[in-house]
């Protein structure tokens, strides 16, 4: 398997979906979206589950250019109520002071990646996010 590329995977069939990404960690699916954390930008591409394919580049919703080195895991989920994509961005290092809001916290955003707002901060890194079954609370 190359690296950076996103596969389907159905019974015993292996597609890649997307190849060259950098560094994609998290994944998500909202109606007819797959949602693909990058490094660098989350992005989200038309995706058919029917036939494990998605159309077009990817459309570049939240830029995370610029953030250096440091943790380059990204978590994404979407609330129960799947209105909200929240994102987790880890710190540049265990001391670095004033990186970016979106670093060393976890944002809500709408799903087309407007409206962010920090839900918590102050964290090196946070990954397997997840929400407790029936609920609004963030594990």
């Amino acid at each position: 398997m190359a690296a950076g590329t996103i596969y389907a995977l159905k019974e015993k069939t292996r597609k890649a979906l997307i190849p060259d990404l950098e560094n994609p960690y998290g994944l998500a699916l909202h109606g007819d979206w797959l949602y693909v954390a990058e490094s660098t930008f989350v992005k989200r591409y038309r995706y058919d589950s029917k036939t494990l394919t998605v159309s077009g580049e990817g459309e570049e919703i939240i830029p995370l250019e610029g953030f250096g080195g440091g943790h380059v895991t990204r978590t994404i989920l979407f609330d129960q109520a799947h209105k909200k994509l929240y994102l987790s961005v880890g710190s540049e290092s265990s001391v670095s002071l004033g990186e970016p809001p979106l670093r060393a916290a976890i944002s809500r955003f709408n799903p087309n990646g407007s409206d962010q707002e920090i839900f918590a901060s102050g964290l090196r890194n946070a990954v397997g996010l997840r929400f407790y079954p029936e609920s609004d609370v963030l594990g």
